[in-house]
């Protein structure tokens, strides 16, 4: 028989021993991993009760009490619990980093962040924290900052194929493409079988114009993953450059047969049909998928060229009307509208959309902000762009041609860019204001309030130079050149000078007609700024010398 005293039922919250404690927690954690949620609550919440409410050794079991409660989807119990720990805890790295887990699951993403920076303050190498912190910023498309993240974690979990895979997918978006190639090719050889990593590796390869390199990386994504439509997809794009149309057909196909609506796979699918002749079923495919994505601007506008080069000039003009309808100022329709409106027989229409008197602005840069001169800049610039990470050549994918393209060049460390992007957003500005608004002409019925940026290089040697191209995605455009050679500057001729083309010309596949009546050329001086609505069709005159031409090329977005 037992004394009352010796009754567990009787014990004060001090009666249990250190020991005692710790066993029931180790009890509680073999639950808890075996995925035994209810039981492992359970225990904690004795030990809890069992013990001083303010003991500094709670903290722990609150911790783990709070990440059951995220495993069981009861997200604000969580942050309580979490939260609770913090308080006996302020510098518990793990708990910091539940927490980020939380507001992620929530939808919070700024508190995630914030949550996942702790930790890795409290604890720098706390790899998992490094992990979460990157795949939060990757998602914010803040490249720079993720980067740096999952460099961290990788080389504290060199093993983790995520973190790698992650790291792969941020050197790409900054078109760093050497290092996102092999960042993902040690993801999936950590974990043969990755399909999201041979994705991406896909995606490298087809940005950098390695075609047949990034048709192989999508087939193993898709032997891996057969349901992804997003591969199929992705291989329809790579087969149409390469010229296998009826193998793209069937890509886009399947991908459709996986997710029904999938407007992009509708819309390369109808421009394919088209491209290979069958003109009927491309429309039949086309009005299907604007019926089901009526908001899509970018699919009236693949409409209306069809039907452009069909030669039904109405309803041309009635789908590119439609795409600036549910998208005013679309760059990519306002570029067709001019060569549909040249086609119906009005050219004073189309003058006045692309209008180079109106729109194109010189600028001549006189100073920049921590430098000397314009010229100490330039040759600051220069050097930089000549050793950036991002600097590859012939990019197939793009304008340029015999010549070298930068990615992204305001990632860090921007070097003399900082400079400059404060000129290009000053300038932005002063030209919005300039221009105003004007609701009878698309691009200055609702100029955008405010601007996103982004940068890169142009290095042009002999015989190098840009295809005509707009800018599908921005409202303003420019270059600023920083390198001109002599030839280029002193030449009677145009060798090596901006052009700027009407659409329709463009249309017709004859780049010979930059240096035609009625383009307007620009000589490149080094200093010099050229800003353009990004709907206009621009491109370079190529040129013959020994000297190289080093231009930046930007975009003003909508924000």
């Amino acid at each position: 028989m037992t004394t009352p005293s010796d009754s567990p039922g009787d014990q004060s919250p001090g009666d249990h021993s250190p020991a005692d404690r710790s066993q029931a927690i180790e009890e509680g954690r073999r639950h808890h991993h075996a995925g035994r949620l209810d039981e492992a609550q359970a225990i904690y919440e004795r030990v809890l009760a069992e013990a001083p409410e303010n003991a500094p050794e709670n903290a722990a079991v609150l911790h783990m009490l709070g990440v059951v409660a995220l495993q069981q989807g009861r997200l604000e119990n969580a942050l309580q619990l979490i939260g609770k720990a913090l308080a006996l805890k302020p510098d518990f790295a793990v708990a910091h980093n539940s927490a980020g887990s939380v507001h992620q699951r929530l939808g919070r993403t700024s508190e995630a962040i914030e949550s996942f920076q702790t930790a890795v303050e409290a604890d720098p190498d706390y790899g998992n924290a490094h992990f979460n912190l990157g795949t939060m910023l990757l998602a914010r498309h803040q490249h720079n900052e993720a980067v740096q993240a999952l460099e961290r974690a990788a080389e504290l979990q060199p093993d983790l194929d995520e973190a790698h895979f992650k790291l792969g997918v941020a050197y790409k978006s900054l078109g760093r493409h050497g290092q996102a190639i092999e960042a993902l090719e040690r993801a999936v050889e950590l974990k043969p079988g990755f399909a999201g990593a041979y994705s991406s590796l896909g995606n490298v390869y087809a940005a950098t114009g390695e075609l047949e390199q990034a048709e192989a990386a999508y087939r193993q994504a898709i032997e891996t993953d057969p349901g992804s439509h997003a591969a199929h997809f992705n291989l329809g794009n790579v087969l149409g450059r390469l010229g296998k149309r009826p193998d793209a057909i069937a890509s886009y196909e399947r991908a459709l047969e996986i997710e029904p609506g999938f407007a992009d796979a509708q819309g390369n699918l109808a421009e394919a049909l088209f491209e290979a002749g069958d003109r009927d079923r491309a429309f039949e495919v086309f009005s299907k998928a604007i019926e089901a994505h009526p908001a899509e601007s970018v699919l009236h506008w693949m409409f209306a060229s069809a039907l452009l080069k069909a030669g039904d000039l109405d309803a041309a003009l009635e789908a590119v009307d439609a795409g600036l309808e549910v998208a005013p100022g679309s760059t990519r329709n306002l570029s067709l509208k001019g060569a549909v409106l040249t086609a119906r027989g009005e050219g004073e229409a189309a003058r006045a959309l692309v209008d180079f008197d109106r729109f194109i602005e010189t600028v001549r840069i006189r100073q920049v902000p921590g430098f000397d001169s314009v010229q100490a800049f330039n040759v600051a610039f220069r050097d930089h762009i000549e050793s950036h990470p991002t600097l590859f050549g012939d990019p197939t994918h793009n304008a340029t041609r015999h010549g070298k393209h930068t990615g992204e060049l305001l990632q860090e460390p921007k070097g003399p860019v900082a400079a400059l992007e404060q000129i290009i957003i000053e300038r932005g500005d002063v030209y919005r204001q300039r221009m105003g608004m004007d609701p009878a002409h698309p691009f200055l019925a609702a100029p955008p309030e405010r601007f996103t940026l982004t940068v890169w290089a142009v290095v042009l040697p002999a015989r190098g130079y840009q295809t005509a191209h707009i800018h599908p995605d921005a409202w303003l455009s420019g270059v600023y050149y920083a390198q001109v050679p002599a030839a280029v500057a002193e030449t009677k001729g145009h060798d090596g000078w901006i052009a700027f083309a009407e659409t329709a010309a463009m249309l017709d596949g004859t780049p010979d007609t930059l240096q035609e009546k009625g383009a307007r050329l620009i000589r490149p001086e080094e200093g010099l700024m050229v800003l353009f609505p990004s709907y206009f069709y621009h491109g370079t005159i190529p040129f013959e010398t020994e000297e190289t031409r080093i231009s930046v090329a930007f975009d003003l977005m909508p924000a």
